[in-house]
């Protein structure tokens, strides 16, 4: 933590604490680029080939699974990966009302509090994130193709790889051709149910026909090949 002449305890009290290094500077803030200069000279002398994460104190983290993992276990994930690097989408949290009004006591889940947002961001984030898949999926990107946003055609055609399928379900026909294939082993189907799709947002509060292009875009192959329209919510 860099203190540069606070005057609210928060020096004294992380002063004791056995997993905080604090320095302290008597610059501008802003004269710093808001605290850039600062940070970048630390993560050079102490963060070379270390994963470093700088975050404001009205700031949180959220990823997947970060509610059971801690950090130690996501940068052993981004290693293994092989990643060098770890983007995040910055969203402003607002309360339901007017600020004055909501409570908040130590312990709190801040989220429970501040559960609003502005779907603008995420809408900015999905546009750039499609931008990229279309550039990765026709390799013009130094990142492999990721099964979490491969093309179905590509996932097919790897299959294929190895063995060619013999059907092929649509997912408008998803109940009927499992059914065809349990009975081929004499085995009942069991009943479909709605998968849990429960988020922080919805598709529809940011999807509208920029979304859609850009998605066309991104999977033209499999808009082709497997005749997908235009989404319907």
């Amino acid at each position: 933590m860099v203190d540069n002449g606070s005057t609210d305890g928060s020096s004294e009290l992380l002063h004791g604490a056995p997993d905080v290094s604090v320095w302290r500077t008597n610059h501008s803030y802003r004269l710093s680029r808001f605290g850039m200069d600062w940070l970048t000279w630390l993560m050079v002398v102490y963060g070379y080939d270390r994963w470093c994460l700088t975050v404001d104190a009205d700031e949180l983290l959220v990823y997947e699974q970060s509610t059971t993992q801690d950090l130690r276990a996501l940068s052993k994930v981004l290693d293994a990966a092989g990643e060098t690097s770890f983007g995040a989408l910055m969203l402003d949290m607002y309360t339901k009302g007017p600020l004055g009004r909501q409570t908040y006591k130590a312990g709190d889940d801040p989220i429970d509090v501040l559960g609003w947002f502005d779907p603008d961001g995420y809408r900015v984030g999905f546009l750039k994130f499609l931008e990229f898949i279309k550039a990765n999926l026709e390799g013009k990107t130094s990142i492999r193709v990721d099964p979490n946003w491969a093309s179905q055609s590509s996932i097919l055609q790897g299959f294929s790889a190895f063995m060619s399928p013999d059907m092929v379900i649509r997912e408008a026909e998803l109940s009927e051709g499992l059914a065809y294939l349990l009975a081929q082993v004499k085995s009942a189907c069991p009943a479909l149910t709605q998968s849990d799709t429960s988020a922080e947002f919805e598709l529809v509060e940011i999807y509208d026909a920029e979304v859609e292009r850009a998605c066309r875009e991104a999977y033209q192959r499999d808009y082709m090949a497997f005749g997908f329209s235009v989404w319907e919510n």
